[in-house]
């Protein structure tokens, strides 16, 4: 499957999990349908990191902690919220360092200096994470 097909199977899956939160059955216990929602957005959440965009990956498992929360799965609210964490900090480094080019090719390189002394920052600070785990 291309980036585009996972785009596509994302928004299904999110737009399914939406309504899944919004409906109303006689025979759902709200619990139950926070958990169908999770499952729905754990899978558009997939398919997003499949196709690299990473920030709806980050956004849509925002909503699947949330959902965890509904349900009283802390551990996995918990997961769900460092995974959504790890997905902004690739975007921001990749809006960093494509900002950082763009500076070196406009002749900038102090200020693109800047940039990757914060790329580098960053990525220090993850693996020192990742060290003490």
């Amino acid at each position: 499957m291309g980036t585009i097909e996972h785009i596509v199977r994302a928004k299904e899956f999110e737009k399914k999990a939406k309504k899944k939160l919004v409906g109303w059955r006689f025979f759902n216990s709200k619990e139950s349908k926070h958990k169908q929602a999770a499952k729905l957005f754990h899978e558009a959440a997939h398919h997003y990191k499949l196709a690299r965009a990473w920030d709806k990956a980050g956004y849509t498992l925002g909503k699947l902690a949330l959902c965890h929360l509904k349900t009283d799965s802390k551990e996995q609210a918990a997961e769900a919220f460092l995974d959504a964490a790890e997905c902004h900090s690739k975007t921001c480094l990749a809006y960093l360092d494509k900002g950082a080019n763009l500076l070196c090719v406009t002749g900038s390189l102090d200020k693109a200096g800047v940039c990757y002394e914060e790329i580098a920052k960053l990525r220090s600070c993850s693996m020192e994470v990742f060290d003490n785990i």
